[in-house]
């Protein structure tokens, strides 16, 4: 089993140290990523667990406005969680040299959805997660 356990901006510090302690004596570090928002919790889980745990950096540009540098998101986590407007090849060429994974994030439900599916595919995402994976898998059975 692998756990992508994501702790929202509205926790505490506290709950960081809660979640790494937990992995620990579940002995987890292969088989978790902890992801946040909050990129302060990520530099927190990273002080804690070293490199023995696999950060997820989440990105919305809702929130944030501008995609920080590939050097700068590398720099708080393994993966990059990003919200699947922003994702496109060049994006993930440039995680992917830098040795890290991409997930793409759909919310809700979407217009021309197959069509956004096919983008992250093309794009070479590593994880898409989606809300309806029965709409994924219709739309996989159709094209593959």
């Amino acid at each position: 089993m692998f756990a992508n356990v994501e702790i929202k901006p509205e926790q505490s510090e506290e709950v960081v140290g809660r979640v790494v302690e937990m992995v620990e004596k579940m002995e987890m570090f292969d088989g978790c990523c902890i992801s946040s928002f909050n990129h302060k919790f990520l530099e927190t889980a990273r002080k804690l667990a070293g490199n023995k745990i696999e950060l997820g950096y989440l990105y919305d540009a809702d929130k944030f406005h501008k995609l920080p540098s590939i050097d700068y998101i590398s720099s708080h986590g393994n993966t990059a969680n990003i919200c699947f407007l922003d994702v496109n090849l060049e994006l993930s060429k440039k995680l992917h040299e830098k040795g890290m994974g991409l997930m793409a994030w759909i919310t809700g439900e979407i217009p021309k959805e197959e069509e956004w599916y096919q983008k992250m595919l093309d794009a070479d995402v590593d994880v898409l997660c989606v809300n309806y994976p029965n709409h994924l898998i219709d739309y996989l059975k159709k094209t593959h």
